[in-house]
């Protein structure tokens, strides 16, 4: 996950370094090239910050699940228990 999420950032900002290259290459500042700079800045930033709350998500998901494996395990341990006890206490 943040493999993926560090390649697709990296490709991201080499595509607007070059794309900055080419514009001052060739010596073009017009308002459609700053605006579409900004466009694609803009893109670039959400797309790193859905990455970042999906692995956010991902994370809190993984945790809120391994805490309730715990506590079921636990419940479980605890059921066995008091089976046991009543078993013993039939016998």
């Amino acid at each position: 996950m943040t493999i993926t999420a560090i390649s697709l950032i990296t490709v991201i900002i080499v595509h607007l370094h070059q794309y900055q290259y080419h514009q001052y290459h060739h010596h073009v500042h017009t308002t459609t090239t700053v605006t579409a700079m900004f466009i694609m800045t803009f893109i670039a930033i959400s797309i790193i910050i859905i990455i970042i709350v999906i692995m956010i998500a991902t994370i809190i998901t993984s945790i809120v699940t391994s805490i309730n494996m715990q506590t079921a395990i636990i419940s479980v341990s605890r059921h066995d228990m008091s089976d046991m006890t009543a078993y013993i206490s039939d016998v």
